[in-house]
């Protein structure tokens, strides 16, 4: 078994109320990770090649480990690892099986040949051995070294699984492309081979039974549709699971078409797996849609997937290709509902060339969309063709964005003051300690009476700044309490740094043995106040308030909340 990373590490980081303007907060209750400081990479796109090589991908992604690393990201989502049928050819005969999203057979990541049919693009002749072991990225071997070489720079992998439907081998009778098996009835792997279907019979969907029975619980585009009715079907993607979490080494699963299957079968497959982290892909632009999708995916709010936010990557495209930031008054779709379970991001492999839609992100005003989306709340997924394939300055400033919200500790659930938001101009403070404007127009931090601040990044239209370090005379409050699993502790106090009791107050940071720690650098020497810490931000700790000091450290152990 491949060494794997240890659970994902519950991070929650400073959060303070700003008065004045709207502010656009989080929704921590039922966040799963509240406060994470995640950065996510897309690694791979939709022509993924290694100097011109199929078959390499895998050893690029270990390649650039460093990298990602050095970056901060903390999570790389793989493409499709299962093997791909060659019937996704194109005129050309290039082998780019759809990115991988059609699996044949789920248990082959690179070390078996497959039968196949020949005659592009009817598949009507001969059977044929697939042209080597190796899918398009790689061979098992390098999908698992590459695994681990993340692992070794602490960064999570994150699989790419397709589960609504399946790539088929041959035509069966009704010309429909449906089965698995080659001339002797069997797949490479000898696993999930689900048989022929040679009738004309309804539902066109698969089971395991050979094809006919069971019936399908989503939407369904992509035929041959798989019956996630079917309990031996479950049952044995919850097997493959299992084996792709503890054999392989992934540590998630980043859902592709989850419309096309019940998000009860998202619960069951999660909790039969129990990955650190799971994202679906409802595309959708109505915000309500997938939220409802998000507490549909489990009964446990602790447990609920994450969604890519598809709203809010419409509303950036439009609004960044205008100049016009108006749309942005408040924040857009689920990153402005539900923060914690929203994955932001510019584009992605199905937006980006080749295909031709008008849902790109325009390229001239990458680093402005980057300057947002890593500097605001939700998990930022950065995509490969963007910060390794658009030039040499396009990373490096990527990567400075990024690192400056890790240094920052900018969080999925990190709060927002909108300031400006209109024809050529957007500012924002976050988490009052970092100020972003971008847009044309000229802003400084004076404008709105922000004071103590220093430019930290900039290019183009885009301007960042930081708060001015002061030597950093700290408060540290440390809290000792197990609150279980998806909850978070807070503080809040008499004095305006700790919100007057009635702010948000300062969320803490998580740190193994159960402490809850939270630092404040802008109390005075021996101030005096009291405070008192929340769990969820709702449930006050049992017993008295707490004296306190400025620029000392406060231990309590919290009988109950």
């Amino acid at each position: 078994m491949k060494t794997k990373l240890a659970l994902l590490r519950l991070l929650l980081l400073i959060s303070l109320s700003l008065t004045g303007c709207v502010i656009w907060d989080a929704h921590p209750a039922l966040a799963m990770y509240p406060g994470a400081t995640d950065i996510m990479l897309q690694g791979f796109h939709w022509q993924a090649k290694n100097n011109g090589q199929h078959g390499a991908w895998y050893d690029l992604i270990a390649a650039r480990a460093q990298d990602m690393q050095e970056a901060g990201i903390t999570i790389v989502w793989f493409p499709p690892a299962s093997k791909t049928p060659r019937w996704d050819l194109n005129e050309e005969g290039d082998p780019y099986s759809a990115c991988g999203y059609v699996p044949m057979d789920y248990y082959d990541l690179g070390e078996y040949e497959q039968w196949v049919q020949d005659g592009w693009p009817n598949y009507t002749g001969r059977w044929y051995r697939h042209g080597g072991f190796e899918t398009l990225y790689g061979s098992r071997e390098e999908l698992e070294d590459a695994i681990n070489v993340l692992h070794g720079r602490g960064i999570r992998a994150i699989a790419d699984i397709v589960l609504n439907h399946r790539g088929p081998r041959q035509k069966n009778d009704c010309d429909e492309w449906i089965s698995w098996g080659d001339e002797t009835g069997t797949i490479a792997s000898g696993k999930m081979f689900w048989g022929h279907k040679n009738d004309c019979s309804p539902p066109e969907v698969v089971s395991s039974n050979g094809g006919g029975g069971g019936n399908d619980d989503g939407e369904s585009e992509f035929p041959p549709n798989i019956a996630h009715q079917d309990a031996n079907v479950r049952s044995q993607f919850k097997g493959w699971l299992f084996w792709m979490r503890n054999s392989i080494g992934f540590d998630g699963w980043r859902y592709d078409y989850v419309k096309g299957f019940s998000p009860d079968r998202v619960r069951e497959y999660n909790d039969a797996t129990n990955p650190t982290w799971s994202v679906g892909e409802f595309w959708d632009e109505n915000t309500d849609a997938v939220i409802a999708w998000i507490n549909a995916s489990h009964t446990d709010d602790a447990k609920k997937s994450a969604a890519f936010d598809f709203s809010a990557k419409s509303i950036l495209t439009r609004s960044f290709g205008a100049g016009n930031y108006e749309e942005l008054k408040a924040l857009p779709g689920l990153m402005g509902r539900w923060p914690a379970k929203a994955v932001t991001f510019l584009d992605n492999h199905d937006t980006h060339p080749p295909h031709e839609n008008p849902r790109q992100f325009p390229d001239h005003r990458l680093l402005e969309g980057y300057a947002y989306v890593l500097t605001h709340p939700g998990v930022p997924c950065i995509y490969w063709q963007h910060f390794y394939d658009k030039g040499q300055l396009i990373h490096d400033k990527i990567k400075e964005l990024s690192n400056l919200r890790r240094e920052q500790g900018i969080s999925n659930t990190s709060t927002v003051w909108v300031i400006r938001a209109e024809q050529d101009l957007y500012a924002a403070q976050i988490d009052n300690k970092l100020v972003v404007k971008i847009g044309s127009q000229p802003w400084e931090p004076a404008d709105a009476g922000i004071s103590g601040y220093t430019v930290r990044s900039e290019y183009g239209d885009y301007r960042i700044w930081t708060k001015t370090s002061t030597g950093g005379a700290e408060t540290v409050f440390r809290v000792h309490r197990d609150v279980g699993f998806g909850n978070f502790v807070s503080i809040r106090g008499s004095i305006p740094q700790l919100n007057n009791w009635g702010g948000p107050g300062r969320s803490c940071v998580w740190s193994p043995g159960n402490i809850w720690q939270c630092v404040v650098t802008d109390i005075p020497a021996g101030q005096s106040f009291e405070w008192k810490s929340l769990k969820n931000d709702s449930i006050w700790e049992s017993g008295p308030n707490h004296s306190g000091a400025g620029q000392t450290t406060h231990e309590i152990r919290p009988s109950g909340y």
